[in-house]
């Protein structure tokens, strides 16, 4: 699984060019999801899990920007990266 972090508007500031400033990330949440390839390229989409085992997931639909039908899912996501084309 995937680690990604969520940065808050408020708490977030541009840092100036050329700038020795630094932020430092805070507390870090987990996201469950699935890599697709659809184009050719790794593409990180949440997903809500409703029930499952170990060869198959019931997902929730209703997640904008989720899982759509005819997806195409890496199966073995630990190999990969978000953004990293696949052949």
């Amino acid at each position: 699984m995937m680690r990604l972090c969520i940065l808050r508007r408020q708490n977030w500031q541009p840092a100036l060019e050329y700038s020795s400033d630094r932020f430092v990330v805070g507390p870090v949440e987990k996201l469950r999801g699935v890599y697709c390839v659809n184009t050719g390229y790794t593409v990180f989409k949440l997903v809500e899990v409703i029930d499952g085992n170990n060869e198959c997931y019931i997902l929730k639909q209703s997640l904008s920007h989720g899982v759509s039908i005819y997806d195409r899912i890496i199966l073995d996501a630990d190999k990969y990266s978000e953004n990293e084309m696949i052949y």
